[in-house]
């Protein structure tokens, strides 16, 4: 299952939230006109939902103590894949917990090679730019990777499809595969279905 699940850039249905915390996350990604990206994951309604008090009590407090060390799941799992900069922000320290976590990549190629490297998934990325146009070209082959989960704080990344969007800061998406380009070619969402997972596949990304 996570070798299909992070198909995609980010990428199901998998709780990797430990014990019983419930949460609503969302990730977006944006992408400036020469490649630079920021992804950002907020954690929203962040709660347990242990039935006993003191055990609610106590899981929830592990939770802020990880906030507050650095030890949160989602920046450990950015670490992994070398960012250029991370930031970590409790934005409502009231139950619900409210939390967005920010990783900043030069080059969002480089960051992709990163993540299927973790995942244990064969890919190559490029970015090239021809005239005023930019191209995301990410070659993967789902069928050499393992049927086995990979043991790596990555997997802390991965959400059900739709929880992703990729947002162009300027310009506008003008075609894509693997992709649906959205709100008015500003924003792609992923289309797993597009993708093979039987033989190599090729997923792309052209913005202007």
């Amino acid at each position: 299952m996570i070798r299909r699940c992070c198909l995609l850039l980010v990428l199901a249905a998998a709780p990797f939230a430990s014990g019983c915390l419930a949460k609503t996350t969302t990730h977006r990604l944006y992408l400036s006109p020469g490649g630079a990206l920021t992804w950002s994951v907020l954690e929203q309604d962040v709660r347990s939902s242990e039935s006993n008090p003191g055990s609610r009590t106590a899981e929830e407090d592990r939770f802020l103590q990880g906030v507050a060390s650095g030890s949160h799941p989602v920046l450990e799992a950015f670490a992994r894949l070398a960012p250029d900069q991370t930031s970590l922000r409790l934005l409502r320290s009231e139950r619900p917990y409210t939390v967005v976590t920010d990783a900043r990549f030069e080059r969002i190629d480089a960051g992709t090679l990163k993540l299927f490297a973790e995942l244990g998934i064969p890919a190559t990325a490029t970015l090239r730019r021809t005239g005023d146009e930019w191209t995301l070209l990410v070659s993967l082959d789902l069928t050499a990777a393992s049927d086995v989960e990979p043991d790596t704080p990555v997997t802390a990344l991965i959400e059900e499809f739709d929880r992703y969007r990729l947002i162009l800061t300027e310009g506008r998406f003008v075609a894509a595969t693997g992709f649906a380009i959205v709100d008015d070619g500003t924003a792609v969402e992923l289309r797993p279905d597009q993708v093979p997972t039987d033989r190599p596949a090729e997923l792309r990304l052209t913005w202007k």
